[in-house]
Formats: structure tokens, C-alpha cells, sequence
């Protein structure tokens, strides 16, 4: 399939830049499409993950008797869990936006000037948005529980750079595919239910028998948990490598998203 656009690397980012106040305006009236007409409004952003924050750890720790690594109190695995499972909201909000990404702005796709490939990068404003009101929640938890604010923190935007990447990788991929495979949208809900028994959001990574465990070594979300965990868990600095080794990761998985999408995008307006 030939196309006329560039698929080179830097692209990819400096038509986000180019474009970034527009992605800005998209973005917020994407999220505030999302919560116009309810009661409480953007509060839902926060009560929700706070709501789920409450349930998984009575239910884990009380129903199930569920200790992180087999050790540790509520208030350890209460940590754990939530440190993993925002990062697993995240990629799971990427991927289930995605399939109908491309089909629910058909007026931008009727425009020949207008840049596709920013839709993707709104997409994941709006996963930020819901990431970072759960970050919050996470953070005054650990500190109300452990009366400490991790220094470590400081790291969190090089932690957070592979986590974008491969999220915006996924989202050109899928949005495209989702244009010309109608099912990829049901495919895609099956994955993330997969996706996560597949991390290691309720359990330890050492509490899985080992000849299992390649399984989840092999998801590339599972390092990422591992990191938050380190953060605000245990009060770790990440490693260096580990964060430019997914770095790199994400960069590449980006780059192969963004060359498919542009590969691809001459033939929307014709399927839709």
C-alpha cells in the first residue's frame, strides 16, 4: 500500500508540536464532552479511581486474604495494587478509545489539510487527563497511610515517556485498523480483559509459578508497574537503564504505529 505522506521519526513529534494548541483545545473539550451533563462533573475523574482504589483493596485483602509478595499489610498491597493499576488504566483507556478513533471525527477525515495523526496525540491528552487524577489519588493515599511523599517522584516524567509512547503507538495502529476491520473494536475488549490478568496488577511478579512467569515477563507493562511500585511502594529510585531500555522500546513501537497510520490514512475517506 503506497502513500505520499512521510513516515520518518521525527514527525511524529514535531507535528504534535507543531500543531500543540490545537491538540490542547481537542483534548479539553474531549473531557469535558465526557463529563457534560453529569452532577458532579470532572469530580467523577477523581471519585472514580478512588471508588475502585476502596473496592479492590477491601475485596483483595478481606474476601481473598491477598498479601503483596505474600507479605505486608493492607495498606502494602492497597499501594501495589493501585501503582500497577493506573498504569494498566492507561493503556487499557488507549486501546479501548482507539478502534473508533478515526470513524467518530469523519469531518476531519473529508479535510486534505487537516492532520490525522494529531488525533492520536488528544487521545492520549484525554488518557493523561484520567491517569494523572488517579496519580493524585494514589499519591495522597500514600501520603495519608505512610505520612511520606516519595522524593522519587522527581523521576516520574522519565518514567512516564515509555508509557506515552507505546500508548500512542497503539492508538495509531488500532485507530487505523479499526477504519477498515469493524471488529477490531470487539477484539480490542478482549485483549484488555486479557491484558489484565496478564500483569501483574493484583499479584506480585515473584508470587507466579516459573514456568508462568515468562508469560508476563513478556508484556512490556510489567516493568512499568514494577517502576511505580519501586516509587511508591517500596521508595526506590528506578533504575537508569531500565527506564532508557523502555524508553527505546517505546520509541520504536511509536515510530512502527505512526509508519503504519501513514501508510494507511489515504484510503479512510474511501472506507468511510
Amino acid at each position: 500500500m503506497k502513500s505520499h505522506h512521510r513516515r520518518s521519526f521525527a514527525l511524529m513529534f514535531s507535528s504534535a508540536w507543531t500543531h500543540r494548541q490545537l491538540i490542547l483545545l481537542m483534548t479539553k473539550r474531549s473531557v469535558q464532552a465526557q463529563y457534560r451533563g453529569s452532577i458532579f462533573g470532572l469530580v467523577w475523574a477523581v471519585f472514580h479511581p478512588l471508588l475502585l482504589l476502596g473496592v479492590y483493596t477491601v475485596v483483595f485483602t478481606e474476601v481473598f486474604s491477598a498479601r503483596w509478595a505474600g507479605e505486608g499489610g493492607v495498606v502494602d498491597y492497597a499501594i501495589a495494587l493501585f501503582s500497577g493499576l493506573i498504569v494498566f488504566n492507561f493503556f487499557a483507556d488507549c486501546l479501548a478509545n482507539a478502534p473508533h478513533l478515526i470513524s467518530s471525527h469523519l469531518n476531519y477525515v473529508k479535510k486534505v489539510v487537516f492532520p490525522l495523526e494529531i488525533l492520536a496525540w488528544s487521545a492520549i491528552g484525554k488518557s493523561l487527563f484520567h491517569f494523572f487524577a488517579s496519580l493524585a489519588v494514589l499519591l495522597a493515599a500514600v501520603v495519608f497511610m505512610t505520612h511520606r511523599i516519595p522524593i522519587q517522584l522527581t523521576m516520574l516524567p522519565l518514567m512516564l515517556v515509555p508509557l506515552v509512547l507505546m500508548g500512542i503507538g497503539v492508538v495509531w495502529l488500532v485507530s487505523s485498523l479499526g477504519v477498515y476491520l469493524k471488529d477490531v473494536g470487539q477484539f480490542v475488549q478482549i485483549v484488555i480483559l486479557l491484558l489484565m490478568f496478564l500483569s501483574p496488577i493484583f499479584y506480585s511478579l515473584e508470587q507466579v509459578p516459573m514456568r508462568l512467569a515468562f508469560i508476563l515477563e513478556l508484556n512490556p507493562l510489567t516493568p512499568m508497574m514494577a517502576q511505580f511500585r519501586d516509587v511508591f511502594l517500596f521508595g526506590h529510585w528506578p533504575s537508569l537503564s531500565s527506564v532508557l531500555r523502555l524508553t527505546g522500546m517505546g520509541a520504536l513501537w511509536a515510530w512502527a504505529g505512526f509508519a503504519w497510520f501513514q501508510t494507511t490514512r489515504d484510503g479512510f475517506a474511501d472506507v468511510l
